[in-house]
């Protein structure tokens, strides 16, 4: 499988059980297809097997849910996802698909991450779980009963573009004053790079969360009780078993999740706010393969292909 996402590209091998065989993983600005298709190529010759005994890809994307079909034209399936779904001038699924010459199903990156650790973390117990992805932006994805929540317009989970402020700034999507512009990881990494003169990366946030730097920890914190505002209101609509915060983060993930913890206690009524379990989650970068595996296992997509886009031919059949 391969995510593609804002800070980077990850190809990956896994096995529909959950087993990942091989994980690559890039920060840098690569450039699709070429660059990606590399990624992908490292990863089959990491997991030591040959391409053609891959059965079928899965491709996390940015943006709308692109499982049950192509995304229509509107806010959020504009020009600003085509630098993730468009590969030099050519959709996604195309590209990978004719590099496998297998079919190619596309998820939301958020739903993969959501589907991982709701099936296979260690809330894979609960019936309800909120999945909130931090590293590539401020997103979400809801797994109800083993299953992913996708919602009519396959936007379910969008959290970053909830309406905090008539008066901010313009946002990608066309509206403004959209919450991942004030509560996201990189707008905290430039609120600390001018509190510190110094610039902050994600892995400065591990480090310094595991080290016990006190400043850092207080402002992990503090943006955990602001994103935990607005999932109070989650809570009360949805009543989650559980909520787990994007662990890719390392150890600052941990704090995160407390703050989110003490803005749910404050902003839910007590008896919510004490039957939903708020942890990080437990499988890192892993979280995203195996929600591939899991989205194959609980959509049968090595039995049952028949309501699905395929690299954008119909479900079940191979790229020529």
């Amino acid at each position: 499988m391969v995510v593609a996402a804002a800070h980077g590209f990850l190809a990956g091998v896994v096995r529909p059980d959950g087993e990942v065989l091989a994980a690559v993983h890039s920060t840098a600005n690569l450039t699709p297809p070429a660059a990606v298709l590399e990624l992908l190529n490292r990863a089959i010759a990491q997991a030591e097997i040959s391409a053609r005994h891959i059965e079928l890809a899965v491709l996390g994307l940015p943006g709308p849910s692109l499982f049950a079909g192509t995304a229509g034209p509107g806010p959020l399936g504009g020009s600003h996802l085509r630098r993730f779904r468009d590969w030099a001038g050519r959709p996604a699924a195309d590209v990978v698909g004719e590099h496998l010459n297998r079919p190619v199903f596309c998820e939301n990156d958020a739903n993969l991450a959501a589907l991982g650790e709701a099936v296979y973390g260690e809330s894979a117990a609960a019936d309800t779980v909120l999945h909130v992805s931090l590293t590539h932006g401020t997103g979400a994805g809801l797994v109800i009963g083993g299953k992913l929540h996708r919602g009519g317009s396959r936007l379910a989970g969008e959290i970053g573009h909830l309406h905090v402020d008539d008066g901010g700034q313009l946002c990608e999507c066309g509206a403004r004053g959209c919450f991942w512009q004030t509560t996201s990881i990189p707008a905290l990494l430039s609120e600390l790079a001018t509190a510190h003169g110094r610039t902050f990366s994600v892995s400065d946030l591990d480090a310094a969360a595991a080290a016990g730097e006190l400043e850092i920890i207080r402002a992990l914190r503090g943006f955990g009780r602001s994103l935990g505002r607005r999932i109070a209101d989650f809570v009360v609509f949805l009543d989650p078993q559980a909520i787990v915060v994007d662990s890719t983060l390392g150890a600052a993930s941990h704090v995160i999740a407390d703050g989110i913890r003490e803005a749910v206690d404050q902003y839910t009524p007590p008896q919510l706010a004490a039957s939903v379990q708020i942890s990080s989650g437990s499988l890192g970068v892993s979280a995203h393969l195996k929600g591939a595996a899991a989205l194959v296992r609980t959509e049968n997509l090595l039995v049952d292909t028949g309501h699905a886009s395929v690299a954008g031919r119909p479900s079940g059949t191979a790229p020529s």
